[in-house]
Order: structure tokens, then sequence, then C-alpha cells
């Protein structure tokens, strides 16, 4: 399924309507959750360096959509990194961007940043769900909005001991 799935989502204009996951789609099958992550960030926080370990978090949301030319895709913000939802054809940019921004985190902070990817199928096989709508903020910038479960199931998943899912072991890439 092409990059049009979340493109072609109704954009929901009241917050009131994301309270109802009747305003949700199940998000495609072969779609990807993607997972960015600063490890240890509470303790990094803890040393005063919350506006590092901000700084990579967004870092990753940025490093993906110049590596996807501006593409309309879904996902959210953390704080610590993020979460994103990508057809499997955007799997290579996406990774590239992503293991680019994960050196980046270890060579100018200091800090390591988890970056994976699992599949929905996957998280429902685990029991998960990834559902999301799009919520028109304004005339010029919508947000994904997500429910189900399905982003802290892939969450879980990337941060288990000798993950698969992790880019660097990712026999998808």
């Amino acid at each position: 399924m092409s990059l049009s799935f979340y493109h072609q989502l109704p954009a929901l204009t009241s917050f009131e309507e994301i309270t109802d996951l009747a305003n949700f789609t199940e998000v495609p099958n072969d779609w990807l959750v993607v997972i960015s992550d600063v490890v240890n960030s509470r303790q990094a926080i803890q040393k005063g360096l919350y506006k590092s370990v901000n700084t990579i978090g967004a870092a990753g949301i940025v490093a993906v959509i110049n590596a996807l030319n501006g593409a309309d895709i879904p996902y959210v913000f953390g704080g610590d990194g993020a979460s994103l939802c990508i057809p499997p054809n955007l799997l290579q940019p996406v990774c590239n961007a992503l293991l680019g921004t994960q050196n980046m985190a270890h060579t100018a902070y200091q800090l390591t940043l988890r970056v994976g990817a699992v599949s929905v199928h996957d998280i429902r096989k685990a029991g998960g769900r990834v559902l999301i709508a799009k919520r028109q903020v304004c005339d010029w910038y919508t947000q994904a909005v997500f429910a189900g479960g399905g982003l802290a199931l892939a969450d879980k998943m990337l941060k288990q001991a000798n993950s698969s899912y992790l880019f660097e072991s990712n026999p998808l890439v």
C-alpha cells in the first residue's frame, strides 16, 4: 500500500472527534511502525541534558521528513524520540535517515538513539492494534493521532534484549 493511505484519510476538525474510536482507521497490515528512542533519557535529563534529549528526539523526525522530500507521513513526538508509520517501500530511506541521526546523537551529544521498525502485522500478532486518525489543527497543519496500544507495543518489542527489530539487525533493511 502506498503513502496515499495516510494522505487520503479525512481530517477531523474538532477535538471531540479524536475521542471516538469510530473515527479511527486501522493502519494497513503491510506498514511499519518506526520507533526512535534516546536510551536512558531519564538519567540524561536528570544530568541536565533535557535540551539534548529533546533535540535528538525531534531530529529523527526532521531527518525522516527530509529523506522523504517532505512526504506527509504520520508521526508523534515523544520528547526523547518519535513513532512514525510508513509503507514498506519507504523503509530504506527512513532507516538511513535514522541511522544518521543515531550517529549524530552519539557523536555530538554522547547519547545513544535506539532505532528500529516493527511491522503492523507483527504488532497485530502480538495482540496490539494500530489505529490512526488525522486531526486538522489549523488551515496548514494536520497531526496524526494514534490509538489501540500498537505504538507502545512496538516500543516494547524494540526494547527487548537482542531485538531483531533494531535497524542494525533488522533483516528487512
